[in-house]
């Protein structure tokens, strides 16, 4: 399973404020791609800049989403509520 970067990790890598991309990796329904998106709009109103591709087998959707963050806690806060997001699968 996924695991949540450190703090010293995302600011030795990142600059904050800043752009910051969560790729997010789970079954291919509707379920999946809803509960993420809706975790997102929680926390950050809603959020538009998001791709998504499909696996080749139909199984699994990946969703790549950017979004501006001020800090490295931040982004930790939002790994703490994707990582348990129905039908996540994986989380990067």
């Amino acid at each position: 399973m996924s695991h949540i970067p450190s703090k010293e990790l995302l600011e030795a890598t990142h600059s904050f404020p800043g752009p910051y991309t969560f790729k997010v990796i789970g079954l291919a329904q509707s379920e999946f791609e809803s509960s993420v998106l809706g975790e997102l709009a929680k926390k950050l109103g809603p959020t538009s800049n998001v791709s998504k591709r499909l696996s080749a087998d139909g199984k699994h959707l990946a969703l790549t989403i950017e979004i501006q963050v001020v800090s490295a806690d931040e982004v930790r806060e939002i790994y703490e509520k994707l990582i348990i997001a129905p039908k996540v699968v994986l989380l990067l």
